[in-house]
């Protein structure tokens, strides 16, 4: 599941590059990060992982919302 989501956020970043619409890069880090909580399913529970890999992308989206935030300030 850890791998699936990894994709999605890779691909999105990548497609978010191409249209040059922000920054790709807090995406990357939960790409990789997503990479890493795929062995929290295999250690302890596929609910733990699902839990986990929740957090990583809502942590990700809040980041790059806020870095947007202070680019639009800056920029003003």
């Amino acid at each position: 599941m850890g791998c699936g989501v990894a994709l999605f956020l890779a691909g999105s970043a990548a497609f978010r590059h191409a249209l040059r619409i922000g920054p790709e890069r807090y995406r990357l880090g939960a790409a990789v990060a997503c990479l890493a909580a795929s062995w929290v399913g295999v250690a302890l529970s596929v609910a733990a992982q699902m839990a986990l890999l929740t957090l990583i992308v809502a942590a990700a989206l809040v980041a790059e919302r806020r870095a947007g935030a202070r680019i639009d300030t800056v920029e003003a």
